[in-house]
């Protein structure tokens, strides 16, 4: 059987920072829901799908990496992403830990599921949550991350968390990690060249907001396993709202297309404005990802051919050199027509 050709828009290898940071056309953003906290009929909706158990072990992209706890990012680069997301709006649906924050900044999205199957990035959403609620200020929201923060930060968690258990589990997630998500959040600032949550305190408001209006909600979903992504999309359904983003960081690097993956990513409500935005590992050369950008209604057409079992091949062949270097690619899958269509709103 003759598989179809794979076309890409472009693909450009360390493109400057000035091309990426000129104006895209201003695009009205369409709001889905009303302004302010969700009603209680579409907080239960929004809230009410499905965890999905822990996995028996938590996959790498090599045995060295496997039931490794990512509490942080390491992509540095995210802002190429931003000329791509700004002011999408929408649902964000994604996958790791402060990556969500720095790109929802930019594409103000309306509801955001911050999936991850591990629990201690589940765990780490939380206080991340809980810190936007308690500091009006990006800075105060640094200190409680700090060192100087630390006794704060734990007076919070333990008046937050009334359950014992949960008490314990979060303090003991936050004294863990609380070092390691404070330099990376300072590593961010030196960066990162577009202003995000971190720098911009418009941005960091709207985050702060969505907190407090009930919009965020971090749970555990496995795209390896048919339950909790599937019980999203059919919330963003009943919402009528689509997924606007799907951040899968390189997580596809991890294992080849399967039928749980496939249908769980063709189950995402999508329209013609919704992306995927994943990185592919190029570590040994820049110390950092190539960033891929692909329209998420292109790839759920993709999944439904069962020959493709990964996208790896075709992620570009160009050297990324260079310390801190990055690169961008938008992916264009050229498909027959009489492909299967994908899930939709």
């Amino acid at each position: 059987m003759r598989w179809p050709q794979f076309g890409l828009v472009f693909s450009l290898c360390l493109l400057p920072a000035a091309i990426l940071a000129q104006p895209q056309p201003e695009v009205a953003q369409q709001l889905f829901l009303p302004a302010g906290p969700l009603s209680s009929e579409r907080s239960t909706t929004f809230a009410a799908s499905p965890e999905d158990p822990a996995p028996e072990k938590l996959l790498g992209v090599s045995d060295k990496y496997e039931d490794s706890h990512f509490v942080t990012g390491n992509e540095w680069n995210l802002h190429v992403f931003e000329p791509h997301v700004r002011d999408l709006g929408g649902a964000y649906l994604g996958v790791g830990a402060d990556q969500a924050y720095i790109i929802m900044g930019w594409m103000r999205p309306e509801l955001a599921w911050l999936m991850d199957y591990d629990e201690h990035v589940v765990h780490i959403h939380r206080l991340h949550l809980l810190f936007f609620d308690a500091a009006d200020t990006p800075e105060r929201y640094l200190h409680l991350w700090s060192k100087e923060g630390r006794a704060d930060a734990l007076d919070l968690i333990s008046r937050k968390f009334e359950n014992k258990a949960e008490r314990k589990r979060h303090l003991h997630r936050y004294t863990n990690s609380a070092g390691r998500v404070s330099r990376r959040l300072q590593r961010v600032i030196k960066r990162i060249s577009s202003p995000c949550y971190l720098t911009d305190a418009r941005q960091y408001e709207f985050l702060r907001t969505m907190s407090q209006e009930g919009r965020i909600r971090p749970l555990r979903a496995n795209l390896l396993v048919t339950g909790g992504v599937q019980g999203i999309a059919d919330a963003a359904r009943k919402l009528n709202i689509p997924i606007r983003a799907t951040y899968f960081s390189n997580a596809e690097e991890y294992w080849d297309y399967g039928p749980e993956f496939r249908t769980n990513v063709r189950a995402l409500p999508a329209d013609e404005r919704s992306l995927v935005l994943r990185t592919r590992g190029t570590w040994e050369s820049n110390r950092d990802y190539r960033y891929i950008v692909q329209l998420l209604e292109n790839f759920q057409a993709v999944l439904a051919i069962e020959g493709i079992k990964n996208l790896g091949k075709y992620f570009g062949r160009c050297k990324v050199k260079g310390y801190g270097k990055a690169d961008i690619m938008v992916l264009d899958v050229e498909l027959p027509e009489a492909e299967a269509q994908p899930g939709g709103t």
